[in-house]
């Protein structure tokens, strides 16, 4: 592996990745000095330093790992307060495992191919655009931490246990490409969840909060099944087209209908 370093000096330019180009580290550290203008990818192990103010507004940053495969461990690079991408990519040989140390904001979209994205411990995940992930590639937060979805997004979940999941920025739009497995779902004032026909399985509670909508019509994958072993809330609006929703508690459930 390559150990040397990269530094780029700028007086007003500091670092461009234009538009269909890969600047690739390739195991180097990354000092900039100026700014950065990512149109394209930028593309690391995950065991580089970086130091820069990244670019939030365009371009892509992808996490491939070192090839090795097996039980690699990176961290995810936190850019300080705020945005810390614009679109991110988990790429990497299966087994290999990319962390959270912080809570990670994306003002794009969130994608995993192969690889794991590890959200660890009380690190909240939000995202602005869609976010796609293969199966077997999430590891939820093994605390507080949720999945926050802040845009009109699509939703595809894979097979993957999304932990405690948060609908929108209001007002907001998500729309489910695939079953949704959570621990719990909140849909927040203003914004809406639609199921397009697609299965909810949650381990805990669903709220609705006012003025939030859950439209579970029937759509592309047919009518929804909505099970849940918590508590029902809604206190916004409930479409239920052909939909099922089943409790599967284990203890006492409640169901509060104050919305429609």
């Amino acid at each position: 592996r390559m150990t040397s370093s990269i530094r780029v000096v700028g007086v007003s330019g500091g670092m461009l990745v234009n538009s269909q180009g890969i600047f690739d580290l390739n195991g180097n550290n990354l000092d900039v000095t100026g700014t950065v203008s990512n149109d394209a990818t930028i593309r690391l192990f995950g065991s580089e330093t970086v130091n820069l103010a990244n670019d939030t507004n365009s371009g892509l940053w992808e996490y491939v790992g070192d090839g090795i495969g097996g039980a690699s461990s990176f961290n995810i690079k936190d850019f300080g307060v705020g945005a810390d991408y614009f679109n991110l990519l988990i790429n990497a040989p299966a087994g290999e495992t990319f962390n959270l140390t912080t809570d990670l904001e994306l003002n794009g979209t969130l994608t995993t191919t192969s690889g794991v994205l590890s959200q660890g411990t009380n690190h909240n995940i939000t995202v602005k655009d869609d976010v796609t992930l293969a199966n077997n590639t999430f590891i939820k937060d093994t605390g507080t931490g949720q999945l926050i979805l802040n845009g009109d997004l699509n939703l595809n979940a894979g097979n993957n246990d999304l932990g405690h999941v948060v609908i929108g920025l209001s007002p907001d739009i998500v729309t489910l490409l695939s079953d949704l497995i959570a621990t719990d779902l909140t849909v927040n004032a203003g914004d809406t969840l639609v199921t397009d026909g697609y299965e909810i399985t949650l381990t805990d509670f669903l709220l609705i909060n006012a003025t939030g909508t859950l439209n579970a019509s029937n759509g592309t994958d047919g009518a929804s099944t909505i099970t849940l072993a918590g508590n029902w809330t809604n206190s916004g609006a409930f479409t239920a087209g052909g939909s099922t929703v089943t409790l599967n508690g284990t203890s006492l459930q409640t169901v509060t209908t104050g919305g429609s």
